[in-house]
């Protein structure tokens, strides 16, 4: 009761930031892909898929974009429950199990996924459950237990094997230090089952793919692809050189543990340093659940380079995704604190009252004091401070977006977009509100790999694409797919092919146009700048939402559409007109890079503004 109640609050905290529509980032492609049985980017993610499918097809209400993100929130506020259980295995009080849980449901990181179309809040409780599921078989035997064990973490492989990699580890040291140990029959019941289901769920990507459903990563159509997209290889290229890649190893530790006391608040943290320093008062059993889990997620997480360094508090946000196996052991070292004060201040009471003092009533008692306080000190905080950073309750940017950018292609035109990420507004739009189904979105991007090679191929209905190099793939690809229907280019693939072909801007995106590379003057750019900024007050495209981290997107991409047009203006040789379009790139999105720099050369130094912004 005290597990389906603290689920309960969490679902009810998930709500106050709830939104049916779908968001950034990598919503368009879950939302998508959930609809219509893809295969996400690497590693996949197929347990999500089909668990995300079949709830949106069991509650059949509102759109897909709100049937996803509400699975998300349903998932979360069950890995909360599901916390709580498990604190309560390892020796935590009922109040302390639920303080520590909420302290996790809370945090910022979690507090976002949990209303946001991607695998995160499954990831957590299909981890959260084999650990449940292992303490409870040590205290009550029997096969089932260790079997439903097997079973969840053969799912979990499905939508965050690593994860469950690192809890697998663990539970299996746990097992070796501390009586009872399974059985032959007992771990025959638990290998079993999480190999019938990790290989039906590697058997279900590769029949999927090979039916080429639209969201298609990897295009795992035989063993050797369907371990490069588990592996993440390709996706990993995408990300090599990150700023992480340059800091010490110690360093990028000491950063991700710095970002779980900045996500938990210091006194969750304070709370679980209480619990750790309670370590010999423990079962041996839980000292290495524990200590295993957290350390070795945390060690996997600053192993890898690719995830970047703690920069502020949106880094903490985007890194909390790889660590959800280290917050679980926070939360239950903090419920385990939390419960070392009470009992303290219980012995003292009952010391007190051996010795003839008065009982104390049970709400004023030690126990209930305590937590109290730490529920007000851990819980209000988070809420206060992370409900900006969670909140999803914003105008439909996604929606917005893709739909802007196809009612700006002519008919049956190619989009050539840079990044996958960036190409799936458009996707969904024509997927789920069957918008312009004319136009043929490309990631263009997926050119350095040959299953992406192949995919465009198809969807082109064009030859092999060969070449030496990207640039002479890329240049092939326009040649091939121009002879047939016009080529288009959004913002990202513009600066991306500034030196292969040209193209002549129209906005949020631009034609390709034979002649010298890059961009090529227009006519109209006076009206083109003028109903970019009308579309950008329409779209409710301001400066009150620019930083949260699923909206980015679509502010880089506008203030990118503006940097376009201040190489227009600067191939007219128009001073004033480059540095305003710089002024209101800045102004919608004030990280955008360089910028700043740009603006001090054409405005302080007098430089050529062709030779400043033409490598923006």
């Amino acid at each position: 009761m005290w597990a389906a109640g603290t689920a309960v609050v969490a679902a009810l905290v998930y709500l106050t930031t709830f939104s049916g529509h779908v968001a950034l980032g990598d919503a368009p492609e879950s939302v998508t892909g959930v609809r219509s049985l893809g295969i996400l980017h690497a590693p996949g993610y197929p347990s999500y898929v089909l668990a995300a499918r079949l709830f949106g097809d069991v509650f059949a209400f509102g759109s897909w974009a709100a049937r996803v993100n509400a699975f998300s929130l349903v998932a979360a506020a069950l890995a909360v429950g599901v916390v709580v259980l498990i604190a309560r295995a390892c020796g935590a009080s009922r109040a302390a199990a639920a303080i520590g849980a909420l302290a996790f449901a809370t945090t910022a990181s979690f507090w976002l996924n949990a209303d946001f179309a991607k695998h995160y809040p499954l990831t957590t409780l299909l981890v959260a459950l084999p650990i449940l599921f292992v303490l409870v078989w040590q205290q009550r035997g029997g096969w089932g237990w260790l079997a439903a064990a097997g079973v969840s973490l053969g799912l979990a492989c499905g939508s965050g094997w690593q994860l469950a990699a690192v809890v697998a580890i663990a539970l299996a040291v746990m097992l070796r230090v501390e009586p009872p140990r399974p059985g032959r029959r007992d771990l025959a019941w638990s290998i079993g089952g999480f190999v019938v289901v990790a290989a039906a769920l590697c058997l279900f990507v590769v029949v999927r793919a090979g039916q080429h459903p639209v969201v298609n990563w990897g295009e795992a159509t035989s063993p050797g692809r369907l371990l490069r997209l588990i592996l993440r290889v390709d996706f990993e290229g995408v990300h090599s050189g990150s700023a992480g890649a340059a800091a010490p190893f110690f360093g990028r530790l000491a950063g991700r543990a710095a970002s779980l006391v900045r996500d938990f608040g210091w006194v969750a943290a304070a709370l679980a340093v209480v619990g750790i320093a309670a370590w010999r008062h423990m079962r041996r059993e839980v000292r290495a659940l524990l200590l295993v889990a957290g350390l070795l997620n945390l060690l996997a997480v600053a192993i890898d380079p690719t995830l970047g360094q703690v920069n502020g508090f949106l880094s903490v946000i985007a890194q909390g995704g790889y660590m959800l196996v280290a917050m679980i052991a926070v939360a239950v070292l903090t419920a385990l604190g939390i419960t070392a004060i009470s009992d303290y201040f219980a012995v003292r009471e009952n010391v007190q009252r051996q010795r003839g003092g008065s009982a104390i009533p049970a709400w004023r008692s030690g126990t209930a004091v305590v937590a109290a306080v730490c529920a007000i000190a851990v819980v209000v905080p988070s809420l206060v401070v992370h409900y900006s950073h969670a909140n999803l309750r914003a105008p439909a940017f996604a929606d917005a977006y893709g739909s802007r950018i196809l009612d700006e292609l002519p008919q049956h035109a190619v989009l050539l977009v840079w990044g996958s990420e960036y190409a799936m507004p458009m996707i969904y739009r024509q997927e789920l509100a069957h918008q312009r189904r004319d136009v043929t979105v490309i990631a263009a991007d997926s050119i350095v790999d040959s299953w992406g090679r192949e995919q465009i191929a198809q969807q082109l209905h064009i030859g092999p694409i060969k070449g030496s190099s990207n640039a002479t793939r890329v240049h092939n690809l326009i040649t091939a797919a121009s002879r047939a229907r016009p080529v288009y280019l959004d913002v990202f693939s513009m600066n991306a092919m500034i030196n292969i072909t040209g193209y002549e801007t129209q906005g949020l995106v631009a034609k390709v146009v034979p002649g010298a590379v890059g961009p090529h003057k227009v006519t109209n750019v006076n009206a083109l700048a003028q109903s970019l900024v009308a579309s950008e007050r329409a779209d409710h495209v301001n400066h009150q939402t620019w930083d949260h981290t699923p909206f980015q997107v679509t502010f880089w991409e506008r203030a990118r559409a503006h940097i376009e047009l201040a190489k227009v203006y600067a191939l007219q040789k128009n001073t004033a007109g480059v540095v305003r379009e710089l002024r209101r790139a800045e102004a919608v999105f004030p990280e955008v890079p360089n910028v700043p720099a740009a603006l001090d050369y054409i405005v302080n130094q007098h430089a050529n503004p062709y030779n400043v912004v033409a490598d923006l």
